[in-house]
């Protein structure tokens, strides 16, 4: 486990499996703590992996804006497919929640316009007070015991693509790629870029700028870090807007 191992492990996810560089720099990071605890346990001897270096790029943020947001959640789709898909995400931009833990949410989490749920990844504690389009979207399948519309993560991340098209979210936006380990500058429609976790960026770039309450924000998203929270914030032109002329629209 040296240099050339190094290497070779990053072409082969770099370039033959054309994963990403964090995903990359997780491996990296997982592989040494492995080798630690190993080397611990005197099962190897090994140390050329302490000289491993692979740290995480910090990607673009990619978020509905509350017009885009509102734009998909009212949009009445043909397809009853679609229409769920819409549903499970937008529940997710009002409540901050990941995709696994909307996935397990069901009736028992929720008591009228309160859910209270452990978060699936950290086990952190939930306890958020529902929005009103947040208690609309649950009362749609209230005779369910899931509390949302069951699909797999990988037609979720389709479905949510096409429904934001459909919607007309389709924004030129400008993100950082970095394929093969090099970072460069790539433009897309926004439909293009949404994913299952764009919910849960929605929810703590909007609720965050709406209220400018960090603790609240954190609480309500189950973080606990500050660095972890900067991680999902992203900023908009309107955002943007507003504070240029808050500092400057006096002179």
């Amino acid at each position: 486990i040296n240099n050339v191992f190094f290497e070779k492990y990053s072409h082969y996810i770099l370039i033959e499996k054309g994963l990403g560089w964090n995903t990359f720099a997780t491996a990296i990071k997982k592989l040494k703590f492995f080798m630690n605890w190993s080397l611990k346990q005197n099962y190897h001897s090994e140390t050329g992996y302490k000289e491993f270096a692979a740290t995480e790029k910090e990607p673009t943020i990619i978020f509905l804006t509350m017009k885009e947001l509102s734009k998909l959640y009212r949009h009445d789709f043909e397809s009853k497919r679609l229409n769920q898909v819409r549903d499970k995400f937008c529940f997710g931009c009002f409540t901050g929640l990941a995709f696994s833990d909307l996935d397990s949410l069901t009736r028992e989490h929720i008591n009228g316009s309160t859910l209270t749920k452990l978060r699936n990844k950290t086990k952190i504690p939930l306890d958020i007070e529902l929005a009103k389009p947040a208690v609309e979207i649950i009362k749609r399948y209230q005779d369910k015991y899931r509390a949302l519309p069951k699909i797999s993560h990988q037609r979720f991340n389709d479905y949510i693509k096409e429904c934001c098209e459909k919607a007309g979210i389709k924004t030129p936006t400008v993100y950082k790629d970095f394929s093969k380990g090099v970072t460069t500058e790539k433009i897309a429609p926004k439909h293009r870029l949404v994913g299952s976790h764009t919910a849960r960026k929605t929810f703590i770039s909007n609720f965050y700028h709406n209220t400018k309450d960090v603790n609240l924000t954190k609480k309500n998203a189950g973080i606990t870090q500050d660095k972890t929270l900067r991680r999902y914030m992203g900023i908009d032109k309107d955002m943007e807007k507003k504070a240029m002329k808050k500092a400057f629209g006096k002179i």
